[in-house]
């Protein structure tokens, strides 16, 4: 595995011998050539079960697609979200089943996402005790993958649902819902809305419940089987985005962050450029979901949202949320309470 400070898409550190597998099962009970699923993937069906072999995220995103086009029906992620429930998480699985507290879970599942889904990151955000919010976004590339973030949604919806202390669950998706509502209102089971300003799940849950560290030899094994499976870095946006966060964003530049990755500026520019991204755009991903947070969760002020993120004039915050979003930040706060009004108590 790659040694370095981050990741690229084409770095070898999938498993293949979960996820892939799962998807190669999930298929076959659904009569599919295994392949023609497995084409421009770099794995082969006389290698099963892929014990100990690798692929990169690029090789897996090539799956995801291949098994949607082949898949008799329009319902693939879904399924997908369930199989992996039952088998695919590897680890994952007997972490979630060596904790009794949500919140503990959740931020358990944050931290070992890539093992949840190799295509996106996850942030839990707490605006409130009784409150969670967890955000995703991509791990490599500019936009999210769909797929990926569907299956994610649902394995993660059965999850949440077997813990007592959740009370509501409300699903988040930036993009539309086209000709298939039906699909997310029968396989999440809650409230979902469409064209949000992030993808995610946001909760309420009981506020008497507290995190607590679990001293079992179960749970144990499990974080050290997770830490095991984990790369030994980031994708390049993700540590970027950490960089960005530990230098307060607004005060970063391309110069201080390449040296921070041990970097050339031209190489790093040349390294985003090939995952589809730029400095400017990943500066303002961190912005914008600093102001998502202060403004739709947190509900500040705009001239107290600004002055968080470091903007020293509220005209200023006003001009760059609108070239981020396409909308000001108050006609932003109006539609987010129109699309979902504050969880009830």
């Amino acid at each position: 595995m790659k040694t370095s400070c981050y990741l690229v898409a084409s770095d070898k550190v999938i498993p293949a011998w979960l996820q892939p597998v799962a998807i190669l099962d999930l298929c076959a009970a659904r009569g599919i050539d295994t392949h023609e699923l497995l084409l421009n993937t770099a794995l082969f069906a006389s290698d099963l079960p892929f014990t100990g072999r690798y692929i990169s995220l690029l090789q897996f995103q090539q799956l995801l697609r291949n098994a949607n086009r082949l898949w008799p029906g329009a319902d693939f992620p879904f399924q997908l979200g369930h199989q992996l429930l039952q088998h695919g998480l590897g680890p994952i699985s007997a972490l979630v089943d060596s904790y009794s507290e949500l919140s503990t879970v959740l931020t358990l599942l944050c931290d070992y996402s890539v093992l949840l889904s190799p295509a996106l990151a996850m942030r839990l955000v707490r605006p409130a005790p009784n409150e969670i919010l967890i955000m995703f976004k991509p791990s490599a590339f500019v936009s999210v993958d769909g797929l990926a973030l569907v299956a994610a949604i649902t394995t993660l919806a059965s999850i949440i649902k077997r813990f007592s202390g959740l009370r509501e669950a409300r699903y988040f998706f930036r993009s539309s819902v086209g000709e298939h509502r039906e699909h997310f209102i029968a396989h999440l089971n809650g409230s979902c809305c469409f064209s949000a300003p992030f993808d995610g799940v946001r909760l309420l849950v009981d506020d008497t419940e507290k995190e607590s560290v679990s001293n079992s030899v179960r749970s144990q094994v499990a974080i050290a089987d997770c830490k095991a499976l984990l790369p030994n870095a980031p994708y390049l946006s993700e540590r970027l985005q950490k960089i960005l966060a530990s230098e307060g964003g607004g005060h970063s530049d391309l110069s201080a962050c390449s040296v921070k990755l041990g970097i050339s500026q031209a190489t790093l520019k040349r390294r985003l450029r090939e995952h589809g991204l730029s400095f400017q755009q990943q500066l303002d991903q961190y912005q914008l979901e600093l102001a998502l947070i202060e403004l739709l969760l947190k509900r500040t002020s705009v001239d107290d949202a600004a002055a968080r993120l470091n903007f020293h004039d509220s005209s200023n915050f006003r001009r760059a949320f609108k070239r981020w979003t396409g909308l000001s930040p108050s006609l932003m706060k109006a539609n987010f309470n129109d699309l979902m009004p504050p969880l009830v108590k």
